[in-house]
């Protein structure tokens, strides 16, 4: 099939030609020696008579584009760019123009029907795999060394709903509002609940994958359909080169429970048939994307501890993976009314010289700011700053936010996602993007937040934290130290915060924000 292209992609080329021309002619201009000039001079004019050829073979079939195709790429880059308004977590639809999610032979496809779902059976599905597996393709994990690394990744782009439809479990189907992906201020008993109705696997609709493209999400993951309409949720998988993501992912999630914060959405720890994994990707996905799961997850030898014996199916086999309610209405941090310009933020949390906030709104940011800090310090989270990784959502009463009826707050509220990159380091040592460091001048906190450390100091956060992580399948990759140290880190804070407080009394605690405060109403 061949591929469309843009305006920005033939003056792209027209730019590249015009560069390589010029190479050439310098080439035969400089050349010494004038026998030598003209036997290089005939070698060169060969040269710029098959590229000139080949120029104007690609220039007659960008002229060739009918006006249709022309409307199907704007159509395309539009649909992406409406679907970004939902998007959360590190999955952000790409700004690419999609290409084709299947590329099966004739015999071999499959319509979706009007939900986006591939009613196929799991034999018929397995039987495309093995073909899509073994297929021939231009760069493979066998034969490239650097197959999807940076220097030769291939971007995919997955349907944004419906998927690969699950076969019936035995199980008992739970009713539908159990987790309510607007709600961001739950409480532990709806969280627990939640948690449930996403483990629980007769109430999964649709597995599909999701786009991995390099300049916004380039591993590997998988999203659930729920029955729930309004419900789904994202997998995380280990695999080459991100092992850990998802043990860190759960852990992230304990912390935050632990820390009393409840940023961190409901996230569930479930083991799942790799045949599913299987079925789902090979009906939607190219032969490239079916290889590289392949060879980076349920192949790859670091991960044989990993792939355990389904004991309901002889020959089956199956991965423990995180799996993470969907936030609805999440939006970046930097574009929304909780951001701080790195001007305030030079000036915060320091006691010897107190920022005064311009509004309660910049209050209220303050305070949702200093507990990101906190919580990322003690996770170990080097991969996340104010500008990257960092979300929010919205208050009600305004119609550019999603509101939750369950949160009356005024104002908006920080979402703690992607915590992949957490406890990789052990010690008390902060990580490169942590306030923490030896100097930190950081003095100030919320006074729940002091005290919460402050009950899990010495060893209490390890124990609790190993009370609550399921066991099966959780430590096949995961060690005790890495909890410990987020201990470690956790203890400097309460040492470091105990200075604070003998040199500035009460001064420490920031000035808390009622919701009440009708300063923010107006805000978005």
């Amino acid at each position: 099939m061949r591929k469309i292209l843009s305006t920005r992609h033939r003056n792209l080329f027209i730019v590249v030609a015009l560069v390589l021309l010029g190479f050439f002619f310098w080439n035969i201009l400089i050349t010494d020696g004038r026998a030598k000039k003209q036997k290089q001079g005939s070698g060169s004019a060969k040269r710029l008579h098959s590229m000139a050829v080949g120029i104007k073979e690609l220039a007659e079939d960008v002229a060739k584009l009918s006006k249709k195709e022309q409307e199907q790429v704007s159509k395309g880059n539009k649909k992406h760019k409406d679907v970004e308004s939902d998007s959360s977590e590190d999955d952000h639809p790409s700004k690419h123009t999609p290409e084709p999610a299947a590329d099966m032979t004739e015999g071999d496809s499959f319509v979706a029907d009007s939900d986006g779902g591939f009613a196929v059976s799991l034999e018929s599905a397995l039987a495309v795999h093995k073909k899509k597996s073994s297929a021939e393709v231009a760069e493979s994990c066998e034969h490239t060394k650097d197959f999807q690394s940076s220097k030769l990744f291939h971007d995919f782009i997955a349907p944004q709903k419906g998927g690969w439809v699950i076969p019936e479990v035995e199980a008992e189907k739970d009713e539908n509002g159990i987790c309510d992906p607007y709600n961001f201020n739950p409480t532990a008993e709806e969280k627990e609940q939640c948690v449930k109705y996403l483990s629980n696997k007769a109430n999964w609709k649709y597995l599909r994958p999701m786009n991995s493209v390099l300049s916004e999400a380039r591993t590997i993951k998988f999203m659930i359909q729920y029955n729930d309409p309004e419900v789904k949720a994202i997998i995380k998988m280990p695999q080459y080169k991100f092992i850990v993501e998802p043990y860190s992912e759960l852990a992230s999630y304990v912390a935050d429970n632990l820390l009393g914060m409840h940023r961190v959405p409901a996230t569930a720890w479930v083991p799942i048939q790799l045949s599913w994994f299987r079925a789902s990707m090979s009906v939607i996905m190219p032969d490239v994307y079916v290889q590289w799961v392949e060879c980076f997850i349920f192949k790859r030898k670091e991960l044989k501890d990993s792939i355990k014996k389904w004991p309901a199916t002889p020959g089956e086999q199956s991965l423990h993976v995180s799996i993470q309610l969907w936030m609805k209405g999440v939006k970046e941090l930097s574009k929304t009314s909780v951001k701080l310009s790195h001007k305030v933020l030079d000036k915060l949390f320091d006691p010897r010289n107190p920022y005064e906030a311009s509004s309660s709104m910049e209050k209220w940011a303050i305070t949702e700011t200093s507990e990101l800090q906190i919580f990322d310090h003690i996770i170990g989270n080097n991969d996340r700053t104010l500008h990257k990784n960092a979300f929010a959502v919205g208050k009600c009463g305004q119609s550019r936010w999603i509101c939750s009826g369950k949160d009356t707050s005024n104002y908006p509220r920080m979402v703690f996602l992607d915590q992949g990159s957490s406890f990789y380091s052990s010690g008390s040592k902060p990580t490169r993007v942590s306030v923490f460091g030896s100097d930190s001048k950081v003095c100030q906190l919320r006074r729940k937040t002091h005290k919460a450390i402050i009950s899990l100091q010495g060893t209490v956060f390890t124990e609790k934290a190993k009370e609550l992580i399921p066991a099966k399948g959780f430590w096949d990759h995961w060690q005790t130290w890495q909890l410990e140290g987020g201990q470690s880190r956790l203890n400097s804070l309460v040492s470091h915060f105990e200075k604070c407080r003998k040199e500035f009394g009460e001064a420490i605690y920031l000035k808390e924000v009622e919701d009440s405060d009708s300063e923010a109403s107006g805000e978005s």
